[in-house]
């Protein structure tokens, strides 16, 4: 009898991991489908003398010059209320760095990149930009033409799997940052990166690295990377094992990454934006939307 019900607990386990397992992969696919890759290139400036000058670079067997390049590059999140009102979000440090002629790289049909621009997206050369109060939270309102609006049906993440509440995740649940760290995953195939962690705190207040300001911040365990601002962080949902309990969940976003926390002794961790802030950028936006349409 006891070898019957061993064996019947490792055949629930082993099918609980295999549920767990297409369950997760499944859901990393639809939210592969609605990050994008960022990415505005400027001349890079130098100061001489007290004075900003751009940077240009001569061949010395050619009058032309070419201007250098830096790259300022980071991820968003294409989120949709009610399936009509498509909006990207994204930390503001990054928007702050975009123009309208940025690029905004999407999941094409079997993993290609298609590139646009934020311009293509808003169809203006005007970027109006909504901006949480405290948090670094930045929303785009989308208002593209009929031919890109198609183009975008299907990458739109739920409004409705943000998390509303100011609350952190449980610190036992695997959350999910999908983003490009390095520039990766946006050459050839697009595939976004993917890394697993838990949070290693609950809600701080914490200054932000670009502004200083005091802010609500949760932690991960693990730091961050170039080019991970602005990923959504997520809680896939399914069947998880916590405390040998088998639990499940529905995917949930919990917040977008801000950057990393560290110190002169090494020690790093991944601060997260809340997604209520996000949620509160978002309600602000539908409010100026609706103002603007009874006008």
């Amino acid at each position: 009898m006891r070898r019957y019900m061993k064996l019947l607990i490792f055949v629930f386990f082993l099918t609980t991991v295999t549920i767990s397992n297409v369950i997760a992969s499944d859901k990393i696919d639809i939210v592969a489908s609605s990050v994008v890759y960022l990415r505005q290139d400027v001349i890079k400036k130098i100061p001489v003398n007290n004075k900003q000058y751009e940077l240009w670079l001569k061949d010395p067997n050619q009058n032309d010059f070419d201007p250098f390049l830096e790259q300022h590059a980071g991820t968003g999140l294409l989120l949709a209320v009610d399936n009509n009102h498509p909006y990207l979000v994204t930390a503001q440090h990054v928007a702050s760095k975009m123009t309208a002629t940025a690029k905004a790289v999407i999941r094409g049909p079997n993993d290609t990149p298609i590139i646009l621009t934020l311009n293509d997206l808003v169809s203006d050369d005007k970027l109006e930009w909504f901006f949480h109060e405290h948090a670094d939270v930045a929303v785009l309102p989308i208002k593209p033409s009929k031919s890109i609006l198609k183009l975008l049906e299907k990458h739109c993440f739920p409004y409705e799997a943000l998390l509303k509440d100011l609350e952190p995740p449980s610190r036992y649940v695997e959350l999910v940052t999908i983003g490009f760290p390095l520039n990766l995953g946006v050459k050839g195939k697009f595939s976004p990166i993917s890394r697993t962690s838990k949070a290693a705190s609950g809600l701080l207040d914490l200054p932000r690295p670009d502004t200083k300001e005091l802010t609500t911040f949760f932690l991960l365990e693990d730091p961050s990377v170039g080019g991970f601002s602005g990923s959504p962080v997520y809680a896939l949902g399914g069947i998880q094992l916590i405390d040998n309990t088998a639990t499940s969940g529905k995917l949930k976003c919990y917040g977008i990454v801000n950057g990393t926390m560290s110190d002169d002794t090494g020690g790093k961790f991944a601060a997260v934006v809340p997604a209520a802030f996000i949620s509160e950028v978002i309600l602000k936006a539908e409010k100026a939307r609706r103002d603007s349409s009874s006008n």
